[in-house]
């Protein structure tokens, strides 16, 4: 009986191994395919009226005869965006709600007790046209879609709406935010 020589067969045995393991390792590989979806988009900036003050001026109280009255509107001013294409542009007001009214487009007076006055709120009113006056009122919390192109005008006016018959005198101030979003 003849002895093999070890040191000759333990290569050829460390290399059948190997293959082995090397087939193994690939039954068990499995792949994923991941697909990824998304826009690009241009931007737009506020380059005009990023800060507004709105003049009301003086309005009688016994101008408000029922709730749901409301002023003359009143105090215009442009928002001009400036665009790198024409991306979706969207606009939403936030600010605190009368809470003498459900109606969601009327925002409450700022400040509270002596001097302030009650059973008014304020609305904000918008167009895209870059002269007249605003027709289309803002609703709190609600987007609306505003045309684009390079350079976007949206025209905002004011106007003061009765919560109650019978309004008094005072201050009459309030403070909203327009939030405009790119698509």
């Amino acid at each position: 009986m003849k002895i093999a020589n070890h040191k000759r067969c333990l290569p050829h045995a460390l290399a059948a191994l190997l293959l082995i393991a090397g087939g193994a390792t690939e039954a068990l590989a499995q792949t994923s395919t991941v697909n990824v979806t998304g826009n690009i988009t241009g931007e737009c900036r506020i380059t005009g009226g990023s800060s507004l003050t709105i003049p009301l001026g003086t309005v009688a109280a016994s101008t408000f005869k029922a709730p749901g009255d409301f002023s003359a509107t009143a105090g215009m001013q442009n928002i001009t965006l400036t665009c790198t294409s024409s991306p979706g542009i969207k606009m939403t007001m936030t600010g605190t709600q009368h809470t003498g009214t459900a109606n969601t487009t009327v925002l409450a007076l700022t400040g509270s007790g002596t001097g302030i006055a009650t059973g008014v709120g304020v609305q904000l009113l918008y167009s895209t046209a870059t002269t007249g006056t605003p027709g289309t009122l803002l609703t709190r919390g609600t987007a609306v879609t505003i045309p684009t192109g390079a350079t976007v005008t949206v025209r905002v006016g004011a106007r003061y709406f009765a919560t109650t018959a019978a309004p008094t005198a005072g201050a009459a101030n309030a403070t909203a935010t327009l939030t405009f979003t790119i698509n």
